[in-house]
């Protein structure tokens, strides 16, 4: 699938792709943002994301977040005390399960994308409540350097008669 992905996105790599880990934070290559030495050095960024049941794969000429969550699984845990900033609370943050997803997803992509990951708390970072339909929005960043600024934010969720369970994905360009 991620050679398929990095094909479409002008990217010709070997199968299997090697695909190696860097984090921003400490340096390690041990975790940290997926990368591909050849998307790379064709300007192109990738990010995974998975549950049990699927995979997400993203390719942009620019950072990218993917993450993809399962309703079910979110709702299971309470998740609203590390996930969401005061604001987020203050301005009446949906407590149900899919409201909480929705913001985990959106949060997690946005943090894949600048590569911080789970090191920026994602009460960290407060974007706009997901009662509207519509891209979310940064209202803050608490993390380090400059918050980034999103060019594209697009959110699908599947459900429906042949999808027993729903899932949230959500995809981040940053810059």
């Amino acid at each position: 699938m991620l050679a398929t992905v990095l094909h479409d996105a002008g990217v010709e790599a070997a199968e299997p792709v090697d695909v190696v880990r860097r984090c921003v934070v400490c340096g390690s290559t041990a975790h940290g943002k997926p990368e591909v030495a050849a998307a790379l050095a064709a300007g192109v960024h990738v990010s995974l994301a998975h549950t049990r049941s699927y995979s997400y794969v993203a390719a942009a000429r620019g950072p990218v977040g993917v993450d993809v969550e399962h309703v079910d699984a979110v709702g299971a845990h309470p998740v609203a005390d590390v996930l969401l900033s005061r604001a987020e609370i203050a301005a009446g943050h949906p407590l149900d399960a899919e409201s909480l997803t929705r913001t985990w997803a959106r949060k997690e992509a946005l943090l894949k994308a600048t590569g911080h990951g789970l090191h920026v708390p994602p009460s960290g970072v407060t974007l706009t409540l997901p009662v509207r339909r519509g891209e979310a929005r940064l209202l803050a960043w608490e993390g380090p350097g400059r918050a980034p600024v999103v060019s594209l934010w697009q959110e699908s969720r599947t459900s429906g008669r042949y999808l027993p369970t729903a899932h949230t994905c959500a995809v981040i360009l940053a810059r």
